[in-house]
């Protein structure tokens, strides 16, 4: 009699265990595939770098961008090419040190249900790079990947751009403005030049090079859009620092930088549209920059 109460009783338990299992949450694959993508996409490494640590105020900056699946086995995720999945975004440091977004547009954020054809199987080892310039629009949906105006912000502070769970920190700085000068090039461009839309007339393009110092170092910089319009703001302050709230200029990069400071600068445009300049003692220092480094409106046909 004890044997088949026992029995009984061991039957019991089997069977409140079987409904304590059937009623505890699951934790096998979720039914919808995109919940395990996006799981996937967590066991991936990701990285974003910039190429420097610190910018002047509407500098162009390069990013890397990198995911790696470092796992046994193949992941299928998100495809981190596309906006889809999440975008490049540029967050400022505020007075309470938290992080807060810069130029967050919710009309261009990224629809919130993707296209099922938007993944991507990563082989085991398998690394994605992508390089993107400050510019660019790739993984940002139709806007800047530093907003507003596609170069690094023009008010000096912190500054962090995030993409998935990578972040790259980066400081704005103010240099001091040491001379500028005005250089023809190959183009002319159609601009208005009265209230009448048909106000038209052809005006001569520019580029403009000019010289900034920072931290001991003097840097030639060339603004690399040409355009025919004027720069009618004083880009020095009273102190002799880059006038930041009312430089204009966002398309510019160093090409070249000196311990001392940079003399004689000359600047000329050929008919190829290449940009040659030339400075120090019998213009013995020279750089050139071609005509296919330089940054159109493609939309202009230019």
């Amino acid at each position: 009699m004890l044997k088949v109460m026992a029995a009984s009783t061991r039957i019991e338990h089997v069977i409140l265990i079987a409904y304590i299992c059937l009623a505890l949450p699951s934790h096998s694959a979720p039914k919808d595939p995109w919940e395990q993508f996006r799981r996937n996409r967590s066991k991936l490494v990701v990285t974003i770098a910039t190429d420097r640590l610190e910018y002047f105020p509407g500098e162009l900056a390069d990013l890397t961008l990198t995911v790696e699946n470092r796992r046994p086995r193949a992941l299928e995720v998100p495809d981190p090419l596309t906006y889809w999945f999440g975008v490049v975004s540029l967050e400022e440091r505020c007075p309470d040190s938290y992080y807060r977004p810069v130029g967050i547009d919710p009309d261009r954020s990224p629809p919130l249900e993707p296209s099922p054809m938007a993944t991507r199987k990563m082989k085991p080892g398998e690394a994605l790079v992508t390089h993107l310039r400050s510019f660019d629009q790739k993984l940002t949906n139709r806007v800047y990947v530093m907003p507003y105006f596609g170069a690094a912000p023009d008010k000096p502070g912190e500054y962090r751009l995030m993409y998935w769970t990578a972040q790259a920190d980066f400081r704005v700085v103010v240099p001091l403005f040491e001379g500028m000068i005005r250089i023809p090039w190959s183009a002319r461009e159609e601009r208005r030049y009265g209230i009448e839309p048909d106000q038209k007339r052809l005006e001569q393009k520019f580029v403009h090079a000019f010289l900034l110092a920072s931290g001991g170092k003097h840097f030639l910089c060339l603004d690399k859009r040409p355009f025919a319009g004027k720069i009618n703001t004083k880009p020095a302050d009273s102190t002799g620092r880059l006038n930041w709230s009312e430089f204009h200029l966002d398309r510019y990069s160093r090409i070249a930088e000196s311990d001392t400071p940079i003399a004689g600068l000359i600047g000329e445009s050929d008919q190829s549209g290449n940009v040659q300049l030339t400075w120090g003692e019998q213009n013995q220092r020279k750089v050139v920059v071609r005509r296919e480094d330089l940054i159109f409106d493609r939309s202009r046909g230019e």
